[in-house]
């Protein structure tokens, strides 16, 4: 029998709200003006629904800041970061003080320019592009609809609340966004819209007449429209939001930015500090106590200190529940990354042993490795934009997740919303669960946005682009990636993953799936290619792709003449160029061929590693159907592509682009 515990519960009125808001406007005010630099405008604007918001409505514990029920705030206009920062600390969250506050967007602050999600408890996402914010709280939204039908609405049933401005309703992705959201009926999300009319270049006038009230109507939608002023209105808009469970809710907040300063409506309050003058004027305005910046009174303080503790009984309550939950659910909770990790690399070197002698592309590879895999880990989700078939990422036994109330499915059909697929990606990510999306690898910058910011996030998406190469053939230069790997690897903390046959393919999906921490990218070949790994002494429970390269041809005891650095379809390639070389001179000259499924773990390598595959005297090339800038830390010559590809059957397309044995051995023989 679940405890019964009794819960301190209050409802704010409209003149106590007011001295809370007011607080939350002086303090923007003043982070920014003592600053110099910040964006004052939007939270002077958004502070009387925020602070109604989080008063009197959202579900948190600044004691248990993690606890895994709370509602979910994202702040999607992230430029409006100081109102997040006052509202934190004014709600008593215990890594934030007035301190804090006052080292806004300084070198090393908690408080940076704009919301980053390891910073500080209470920021849910790292948010700033605009757009990002309101995609990826969809896949927090869809992330709880999962969890609940998988565990149980009665530990589940969380709501996400996200702010957006005008520009969050500009960029394209958010019509991905909510287009997929009113599909799939996401009761539990919530949106308000500052509508205030204002961009940095002045009146939205100038630029855009959308309807937006209809747009959203027309993606399935609740739409309710208010004074973003009135918090009467506020209160009941956000109680009839949550009350509709079949349609997510887009709250029209008619506000004015600056609202209450000197500026107020005006384009200049957007993206500059009120000055002292405008600082003392706001004051004056809002009938604040004190002149002094910082400075919040007593009276305020202590209604702002009870919002602390307001849903501690439900923590209480909660963790009664979780104590009897299921172990799968515990596991989720808690991220048990040791027994996922075990799962999977068990079922790796199963899938490896299995593995038949015969070509294949690496994209059927993944598919062949995934559906022996992916019901070991619990908390996976996968999904393609629209590229299913195409992709492989579709696994046997998966079901895919529908609109219903009550499906259970773990397989996403993004429709032909690259970019929207990879915010989504991070908010399931933010969320609990391990995300893998599918695309060709030529649309890799429609997702790069979202990518980079999970990069930044530290989250363990993984992404999988087949039609890796010129290999893609006859659809021609427009779906031909050539420059796309060396932009990939230039994002920090981003792991490339480019298998060469089904083995490495396996053990790169177990580095990927494996990584807590990192964005994984795997580039798959549309193309058949040989197992190179077919030696049974090569196929063992080590990883020998999680250093990033290793030697795949060539004895270690014989000191080579030549050495050929590749990844992906070209190592099979090197291999046969090996064998030719050697065969050229009477086996008096040896080759090793470098297989490098990952340039970036190979470059966090020890020296002593790297100098053992690349010993110094020897000469250096590296083969890759890209532009390969980045193979000159390592390589005397470069074979890339120096040109966009063409149309034509992939065989003539290598030896055109001189991928062929003859042409390279032209090459190095001269």
């Amino acid at each position: 029998m679940i405890k019964k515990f009794k819960c301190k519960s209050r409802v704010f009125n409209k003149e106590e709200l007011f001295d809370m808001a007011s607080a939350f406007r002086v303090l923007s005010a003043d982070m920014v003006q003592k600053a110099n630099s910040g964006h004052p405008g939007a939270p002077l604007g958004q502070a009387d629904v925020l602070t109604t918001l989080f008063a009197n409505h959202l579900r948190f514990d600044v004691d248990s800041p993690k606890w895994f029920a709370r509602d979910r705030f994202v702040l999607s206009s992230g430029h409006a970061s100081a109102g997040l920062y006052s509202l934190l600390c004014l709600v008593g969250y215990r890594d934030i003080s007035l301190s804090d506050l006052k080292k806004f967007r300084q070198l090393g602050s908690k408080t940076a320019g704009h919301p980053e999600v390891e910073k500080l408890d209470g920021v849910e996402m790292t948010t700033g592009p605009l757009g990002e914010g309101i995609a990826s709280a969809v896949g927090l939204a869809l992330a709880e609809k999962i969890a609940r039908n998988k565990f149980g609405a009665d530990l589940i049933g969380n709501y996400t609340y996200v702010m957006m401005g005008d520009g969050c309703l500009m960029e394209g992705i958010s019509e991905e966004a909510i287009s997929f959201a009113g599909h799939h009926k996401l009761g539990k999300l919530i949106a308000f819209w500052d509508d205030n009319k204002i961009t940095i270049d002045g009146s939205t006038d100038l630029a855009t007449s959308v309807d937006m009230e209809a747009r959203f109507k027309a993606n399935g939608w609740q739409v309710l429209t208010i004074d973003g002023h009135n918090y009467s209105q506020i209160d009941k808009a956000i109680l009839k939001a949550k009350a509709c469970e079949d349609k997510p809710t887009m709250i029209v907040c008619k506000t004015d930015i600056g609202a209450y300063s000197h500026l107020v409506g005006s384009e200049k309050v957007h993206g500059a500090p009120l000055g002292d003058e405008g600082c003392k004027t706001l004051r004056e305005n809002l009938g604040w106590a004190s002149e002094n910046a910082f400075e919040i009174p007593e009276d305020v303080m202590a209604l702002w200190e009870d919002v602390q503790a307001k849903f501690s009984c439900e923590v209480a309550e909660w963790n009664e529940k979780f104590k009897k939950s299921s172990l799968d659910f515990k596991r989720f909770v808690n991220k048990d990354e040791k027994f996922a990790m075990g799962k999977l690399s068990y079922a790796i070197y199963d899938h490896k042993k299995k593995v038949a002698d015969k070509s294949v592309a690496t994209r059927q590879a993944f598919n062949n490795v995934l559906n022996e895999v992916h019901s070991v880990m619990h908390n996976l989700v996968g999904g393609s934009a629209d590229l299913s078939p195409a992709n492989k990422t579709f696994a046997k036994g998966m079901e895919a997740v529908y609109p219903k109330k009550d499906c259970k499915g773990s397989y996403i059909h993004y429709g032909i919303r690259e970019h929207f697929m990879g915010a989504c990606m991070n908010g399931l990510a933010l969320y609990g669960f391990k995300p893998y999306g599918g695309t060709f690898f030529s649309f890799f910058d429609f997702v790069k946005p979202a990518l980079r910011l999970g990069a930044l996030m530290d989250l363990g998406t993984t992404y999988v682009f087949t039609h890796d190469s010129i290999g893609v053939g006859e659809d021609g230069p427009t779906h031909q990636p050539v420059e796309h790997l060396t932009a990939l690897r230039a994002i920090p903390n981003v792991v490339d993953l480019r298998p060469c046959d089904e083995v490495e393919t396996a053990e790169c999906l177990e580095l990927a799936f494996n990584n807590q921490h990192r964005v994984s990218a795997m580039m798959l070949s549309r193309q058949n290619l040989p197992l190179l790994r077919n030696d049974r002494s090569m196929v063992s429970k080590s990883n020998l792709c999680k250093k990033g390269a290793y030697r795949i041809y060539g004895s270690e005891d014989d000191r080579p003449a030549l050495l050929l650095m590749a990844s992906g379809s070209e190592v099979s390639l090197c291999v046969e160029v090996a064998k030719a070389y050697e065969e050229e001179f009477k086996n008096k000259k040896k080759v090793w061929v470098i297989s490098v499924p990952s340039y970036n773990l190979f470059d966090e390598q020890s020296d002593a590693y790297k100098s053992s595959l690349l010993p110094s005297g020897v000469k250096k090339v590296a083969v890759e159907a890209s532009r390969g800038f980045e193979w000159f830390k390592y390589a005397d010559e470069v074979i890339g592509m120096d040109s966009f590809g063409k149309s034509a059957p992939a065989e003539d397309l290598f030896k055109k682009f001189g991928f062929s044995v003859a042409k390279i051995m032209s090459k190095l023989m001269n």
